[in-house]
């Protein structure tokens, strides 16, 4: 469960567990059934969960194709939230690149879809997103207002596990802010909370 009583798809399970190979499998498969049965919404997701793996795998450029087929299928025929899903996996795929200005784009778009369709969760993970771009570009202020804003969220909702990615995103700004790259990721997690 997330924290909020939700259980997280398969997808997202794996996912969380870093087992991409087993993501792309899946993803795969999904597509080809969902061409078979003319299932569009499960095809977006498919092209959403293999663009993730591709990405975690460092593969940013087939990630990119594969999410873009995610987002125009998305915007062709269902707006709302799972545009949301595509743009915010874009702006990781470039995050991952650290194209800033891209990444930015892509999750500032999201976050506006979450808030129009009041995807709170969808929200709060824009949010820490937006705060870990700002903390790469050296905007530590700005990363902060945003990560607060996220932490609200989280304990709206009751997402632990996304409150558990703030202090995350949190103990790596304060290891940039104070160039502390030698501390041990468990202390800087204990300063970033305090």
């Amino acid at each position: 469960a997330t924290g909020n009583g939700v259980r997280p798809s398969a997808g997202v399970q794996l996912i969380n567990n870093r087992q991409y190979t087993l993501v792309i499998e899946y993803a795969t498969e999904v597509i080809g059934v969902a061409d078979a049965l003319g299932r569009r919404m499960a095809k977006v997701n498919a092209f959403k969960f293999l663009a993730m793996a591709l990405t975690g795998i460092g593969k940013p450029a087939e990630a990119y194709e594969v999410g873009k087929r995610a987002l125009v299928l998305a915007e062709e025929h269902f707006p709302g939230h799972l545009v949301g899903d595509c743009c915010g996996v874009l702006g990781d795929v470039y995050l991952k690149l650290n194209d800033l200005p891209t990444a930015l784009s892509y999750f500032s778009r999201a976050l506006t879809v979450y808030r129009e369709t009041g995807h709170k969760n969808g929200q709060a993970l824009c949010l820490i997103r937006l705060g870990e771009v700002y903390g790469t570009a050296g905007q530590p202020d700005a990363a902060e207002r945003l990560l607060v804003e996220a932490d609200g969220l989280c304990d709206e909702i009751g997402n632990n596990v996304l409150k558990r990615s703030v202090a995350f995103v949190r103990a790596g700004l304060y290891m940039r802010q104070h160039n502390e790259s030698g501390r041990s990721a468990t202390d800087a997690v204990d300063k970033a909370v305090e």
